[in-house]
């Protein structure tokens, strides 16, 4: 991984009521590379990444992009500034064409307000943009077809084309494998480390598995707070880690 932080969250704390669901938790993702944040249920994983996202405004901290605090800007406008975000849910228009996806993806980015005189039909750079990600997908095949056609681990592969349509600098990929058979996890894992390549990506997952291939860093959260940082080696060797989380199964692999 190389380059200075692009992302960073300092002193975040989250709130729910009498529930902490973040506690004064204070994180870097410096440059390119896979960020995997891991931890039991409950461990204030997917409410960090809203508080990226902007889906959930901290009740204490602030969000740095760039060196330029974004804690009170809205989800769109950091969608425009470079992050990208997939959820758990897949999130696709089913009726609509991969083709017709990827390229409404790339209207929004476009347009504020579409010229309503215009056909979309005459916008070629987002056709050319839509063309080149279902490739980049490995959905050409699909252009054409109804995304309800897809299966579910093609359909979130064109969920992250949806993503990948808004240029976005970082990803966030909140369990980008769930519901996705075992006969489709290598292919889905290769697709992200394929457009992981010159961005940073902050990846939520439960497969351990998975996450000891492809991360170059692992945050480990428990309780709602950072228990451990490391690579996949030193987490995997962390005492507290593996107490809380992994088993012994993992102190040796």
């Amino acid at each position: 991984m190389t380059g200075a932080a692009a992302l960073a969250c300092e002193a975040v704390t989250v709130r729910f009521g009498a529930l902490i669901a973040l506690d004064k938790v204070s994180l870097n993702f410096l440059g390119v590379g896979i960020h995997s944040v891991i931890g039991p249920n409950g461990a204030g994983k997917t409410t960090l990444i809203n508080v990226l996202s902007g889906r959930q405004r901290p009740s204490e901290g602030r969000v740095v992009l760039d060196g330029r605090d974004i804690t009170s800007m809205q989800t769109f406008l950091r969608a425009r500034s470079g992050i990208g975000r997939s959820f758990q849910i897949t999130k696709i228009f089913p009726t609509l064409s991969v083709f017709e996806n990827l390229r409404l993806a790339a209207q929004a980015r476009a347009f504020r307000l579409q010229p309503f005189w215009r056909r979309v039909q005459g916008y070629q750079a987002l056709a050319d943009q839509a063309e080149r990600v279902a490739i980049d997908i490995g959905l050409q095949g699909w252009k054409d077809a109804p995304a309800e056609q897809l299966s579910h681990g093609d359909q979130r592969a064109l969920e992250l084309g949806i993503t990948l349509m808004t240029e976005p600098t970082i990803l966030l990929l909140d369990e980008p494998l769930a519901g996705v058979g075992e006969h489709e996890i290598d292919r889905t894992m290769a697709l992200i480390e394929r457009v992981a390549r010159g961005r940073t990506v902050i990846l939520i997952e439960h497969n351990i598995d998975v996450v000891m291939k492809v991360s170059h860093r692992i945050i480990v959260m428990d309780q709602g707070a950072v228990l451990s940082i490391g690579t996949p080696d030193e987490v995997r060797r962390d005492p507290a880690v593996r107490k809380a989380y992994l088993g012994d199964d993992h102190a040796g692999a």
